[in-house]
């Protein structure tokens, strides 16, 4: 299975956390971020997010420019505080979803905050979490092994949005 991991895009400073918005700039690198994931031509399942609203707005760009059937679903447990246990416990469902649907070269897409994103991405390839910066807008792709990906995971490639507008420079 792919995992891609999101971090949301650059937010609005607002009174509370809940309510931080993308910025105008941060909806723009999330725009291009989905292109660069369509690119893969991966085919995905699911999105999943944390519950505040730039992560959720940070998902709908992503999900709006992915074709084909993608589930979109809030997840209470990305939001921050999001741990590596909690990480294996959701790849470990979405193995057995996959198995019943016997669909095993699907790919998921998760969107939440940092500090977490480098603690998951750390316990998922076995490298130092201080290998991964994410600042607002990061993306990291990971080839999981069927089954016990804890530290056996490939890092397949890993982009932050000054390096994805690059990409995308004469849009």
């Amino acid at each position: 299975m792919k995992l891609i991991i999101v971090r949301h895009g650059d937010a609005q400073n607002s009174i509370t956390d809940e309510d931080r918005a993308l910025t105008e700039e941060g909806r723009r690198d999330i725009l291009l971020m989905s292109w660069l994931i369509r690119a893969t031509k991966w085919k995905f399942s699911k999105i999943l997010c944390s519950p505040l609203l730039r992560t959720r707005q940070t998902a709908e760009i992503i999900a709006e420019n992915i074709p084909g059937e993608l589930t979109y679903q809030v997840e209470d447990s990305l939001k921050c505080g999001f741990s590596p246990r909690q990480a294996l416990k959701l790849l470990e469902q979405s193995s057995k979803e996959r198995l019943l649907k016997n669909t095993q070269s699907e790919a998921e897409i998760w969107v939440f905050h940092a500090p977490d994103v480098a603690h998951v991405a750390s316990c998922l390839t076995g490298l130092n979490e201080n290998s991964f910066y994410f600042p607002p807008g990061s993306v990291l792709a990971l080839n999981l092994p069927p089954m016990e990906p804890e530290g056996r995971s490939l890092l397949i490639w890993k982009l932050q949005p000054e390096f994805i507008r690059t990409l995308f420079s004469d849009v």
